[in-house]
């Protein structure tokens, strides 16, 4: 009677690299998205959510929804003169200026996603974190525009006075979605102009003086003769 041929671990195991290198590279052979291409499709995403909400909301809330967003595109583009005018001052680099332009889109796509799920949960929760969530935004706003020249500082007031009239806009849609705007602004801030002017006024650390260099020693034999 003949024998069925038994797996052996090995074999199994070589399977198993092979199942898995065909699903793991294609992954690994798709380049990196750039961040004009990640932007894209932030946008896009926030577009779609948009969309959806202006289908599915009552008359009333539709509307209120166009004003936030009117207001939010304002904020965005008094934010970005203000960004742009702060990142020489504070060494921000132009691709990282680039992350933060695209985290704010990423932002407002979770605020309209809290719309859309109906993400009112805790309500009195919210409405009791909000005032020290105020507080808290007003400390690093008020250290974020000793970061900045005089005119950065203006161009920051500009931005939040644009902000304070978007977070406003959006205080019909509850607390909650409220608490997440102020909470988003004071991540911004704080890792923008804080975090990154602390660390650009960081003292230089003093270089070594350079090693002088000896000479051979002729009497001394060269280890590495007999490779050569």
């Amino acid at each position: 009677m003949a024998h069925k041929p038994v797996m052996t671990v090995r074999m199994v195991l070589l399977m198993l690299g092979f199942v898995c290198a065909l699903v793991i590279s294609p992954l690994a052979a798709q380049p990196r998205l750039s961040s004009a291409s990640r932007k894209q499709q932030t946008d896009a995403q926030l577009n779609g959510t948009y969309q959806q909400l202006m289908k599915t909301l009552p008359t009333a809330a539709r509307e209120q929804l166009r004003k936030a967003e009117r207001a939010w595109l304002e904020f965005v583009v008094r934010n970005r003169a203000a960004l742009l005018a702060a990142a020489p001052r504070i060494g921000v680099s132009a691709s990282r200026y680039e992350d933060f332009d695209e985290a704010e889109f990423m932002n407002r796509a979770d605020q309209l996603g809290a719309i859309s799920t109906r993400a009112q949960t805790g309500e009195e929760q919210s409405s009791s974190r909000l005032a020290r969530t105020d507080e808290e935004l007003n400390v690093v706003y008020q250290r974020s525009l000793g970061t900045v020249t005089a005119e950065g500082a203006q161009k920051l007031r500009n931005a939040q006075k644009a902000w304070i009239a978007f977070r406003d806009q959006n205080r019909a849609f509850g607390p909650y979605l409220v608490l997440l705007i102020t909470s988003d602004r004071i991540t911004q801030l704080n890792n923008f102009y804080i975090e990154a002017g602390e660390v650009s006024s960081l003292p230089k650390m003093p270089q070594p003086a350079p090693i002088a260099e000896e000479k051979a020693d002729s009497s001394v034999p060269d280890p590495f003769e007999r490779a050569r």
